[in-house]
């Protein structure tokens, strides 16, 4: 199996699993949801190796993830003051 396949199934695995476990836990608030998956994402595709094409693509989807959730952070950083 190609690392591109482990991937995408290792983000399926992953993110039902930590989506799972936080529907368990009763949270209701949908950002907790986002910064976990983009956390997760983060991590595994930084694990995987992959092919100079998927490795451009998941590094461009690494930074965008990275900047939303800087400005959910930035965000919730501002409500609390």
């Amino acid at each position: 199996m190609s690392a591109n396949n482990q991937l995408i199934i290792s983000l399926v695995v992953f993110f039902t699993i930590a989506d799972t476990i936080l529907a368990i836990l009763h949270q209701k608030d949908i950002t907790l949801y986002l910064v976990f998956n983009i956390v997760l994402f983060i991590i595994l595709a930084l694990y995987f190796k992959m092919n100079p094409r998927a490795t451009i693509i998941m590094r461009a989807l690494s930074y965008l993830f990275f900047v939303a959730f800087a400005i959910i952070a930035a965000f919730k950083i501002i409500n609390l003051l």
